[in-house]
């Protein structure tokens, strides 16, 4: 049995040949510069407050550098609205994609791989089935909190 989990969470992912893997680890695609840019120019134009060092100036300075891992850290301390972070990310995400004539629907990320899995454990938790969820082409999942 632990055995057949194992191969069907091996098995939960969105890489099914219909839908393309989104990476912005480097940010040195065009697909992906374009995002980043209308990602900071959410940034810049948004009201936002951050603590300690980082300041919405030195967000717009690391994006600027091509320092995403910087505004991933930095980004910790900021806040607004969860509902404005998730919008502005599928909606930056969209805009880039569009303008390369790209499906978001076509594409999936971790998160979409990771959503898979963590149904798969609760289904098999709360029945012992052992059940791998139909694959929905829904978009990248870029905003994801496990249950």
């Amino acid at each position: 049995e632990l055995r057949a989990l194992q191969k069907a969470y091996v098995n939960s992912t969105m890489d099914d040949g219909n839908s393309t893997f989104l990476s912005l680890d480097s940010g040195k695609g065009l697909l992906e510069k374009t995002f980043l840019e209308s990602l900071k120019n959410f940034v810049d134009t948004s009201l936002i407050l951050c603590n300690g060092s980082m300041t919405k100036d030195s967000l717009i300075a690391y994006f600027d550098a091509g320092r995403i891992d910087k505004v991933i850290a930095g980004i910790e301390s900021c806040s607004w609205s969860k509902a404005q972070w998730e919008l502005a990310l599928q909606a930056s995400l969209k805009q880039a994609m569009n303008n390369f004539g790209h499906d978001f629907l076509t594409y999936h990320d971790c998160n979409n791989d990771a959503f898979l899995q963590m149904m798969l454990v609760y289904n098999y938790i709360g029945t012992g089935n052992i059940k791998v969820l139909e694959k929905v082409h829904v978009g990248p999942l870029l905003y994801f909190i496990p249950l």
